[in-house]
């Protein structure tokens, strides 16, 4: 039954940044995102820059704010990893967080995700792929992370967050 819930959980945030795809932001295309040198350590070797840009944002009655394209969260965890990569979009809400990001390899960018949140200390509940697709599920005391792997079309993860 848990199980269930977190490849719900998944699918849905799938379907939140679907759906944010085709909002207007900002005035051009995406910012291209890139290592900060220190290694690919957890939570050091994130993409793009945090937080909204001017014009970027857009605030929710409910506390959800979506990011435009090239940015993620300024309260994204910091011991979540996200390899190099193209920010798509990304939301934040109350105990929430969901990104897209456009990866070269999503086997690759698998491997280091995983690798990373083991490392950051969270332990594996699920992870799974098969042909162009992949899910992992993570969790330690504070959070749980989903993260979704896609190859058809441009190679991506979508990354679901929920705080305990």
């Amino acid at each position: 039954m848990r199980r269930m819930l977190t490849l719900t959980a998944v699918a849905a945030a799938a379907l939140v940044l679907a759906g944010c795809s085709i909002l207007p932001f900002g005035d051009g295309g995406p910012a291209t995102g890139g290592s900060d040198g220190s290694g690919g350590s957890a939570g050091t070797g994130q993409s793009g820059q945090t937080g909204p840009a001017p014009g970027d944002e857009g605030e929710g009655d409910d506390g959800t704010v979506v990011l435009g394209p090239g940015r993620l969260p300024a309260s994204w965890p910091s011991d979540v990893y996200v390899p190099d990569g193209e920010i798509l979009n990304a939301v934040e809400g109350p105990g929430t967080w969901v990104a897209e990001v456009a990866v070269a390899d999503v086997a690759t960018a698998a491997a280091e995700v995983s690798a990373a949140l083991q490392a950051a200390g969270f332990t594996i509940v699920a992870e799974t792929g098969s042909g162009s697709g992949w899910i992992g599920v993570y969790e330690d005391d504070r959070y749980q992370v989903n993260v979704l792997g896609s190859d058809s079309g441009t190679p991506k993860l979508t990354y679901s967050i929920v705080e305990k």
